[in-house]
């Protein structure tokens, strides 16, 4: 048996996605490679680090918005036990302020899912080797527009569940605490996270939080 064909040389990977037709043609398409493998899958942010626990994977491929604990949060939890794992994110969202995100809590990689194979390929491969690889559609604007800053965002804009969303991040709530405390799913708070983000002109989770915990940000009264 070749090197490359040996399961022992192969790149291990998990595929993590909520619909099971996604997961069913990334077993497909990796399944093909001589030197990739895929040794497991989830259908939750969860069950991401269930199955890299039981795996351990030398690279995870997950979907950036699924059921249950934030997928961000996931991905930090991933990295600061297993640190050697890369991590790809393969979404349907192209907005740069994601890709920022997924960086910062430690992903590698980002692919858009309606680009080629062959960018999701090589994603994997540099994840693999600890490199980084952006989508070539987002990596122009993402480089563009930076990493920004804060700036001088205006709350007024947010709608009260929003605000409360906000008041919470402040508080040095987590996603799950988030959802718990409002009663509703982690998805939604991510959503509602990511809509803020957009309203108050902020790039990042990070300028989210200081944003919250600023003074420019007055909470309501009580």
């Amino acid at each position: 048996m070749s090197a490359s064909s040996s399961s022992k040389d192969r790149i291990r990977v998990l595929v993590v996605d909520d619909h099971a037709v996604v997961r069913a043609g990334l077993r497909s398409l990796l399944g093909k490679q001589t030197d990739l493998e895929v040794v497991g899958e989830a259908e939750s942010a969860p069950g991401l680090l269930l199955e890299t626990a039981e795996h351990l994977p030398d690279v995870v491929v997950a979907d950036l918005r699924m059921p249950g604990e934030g997928v961000l949060d996931a991905i930090k939890t991933l990295r600061e036990r297993w640190p050697a794992i890369g991590v790809v994110i393969f979404s349907a969202f192209d907005e740069p302020a994601d890709v920022f995100d997924a960086l910062e809590a430690g992903a590698a990689g980002y692919v858009l899912k309606q680009s080629s194979e062959v960018d999701l390929l090589t994603a994997v491969r540099r994840a693999h080797q600890g490199r980084r690889f952006v989508d070539a559609s987002l990596a122009a604007r993402v480089l563009e527009e930076g990493p920004g800053d804060a700036g001088s965002p205006d709350s007024a804009s947010l709608s009260e569940r929003e605000t409360e969303v906000l008041e919470l991040v402040a508080r040095g709530y987590t996603g799950p605490q988030i959802a718990a405390e409002l009663g509703v799913r982690v998805g939604t708070v991510e959503t509602l996270r990511h809509r803020i983000r957009k309203k108050l002109g902020l790039k990042t989770r990070a300028d989210l939080t200081r944003f919250a915990k600023s003074s420019r940000f007055r909470r309501p009264r009580r």
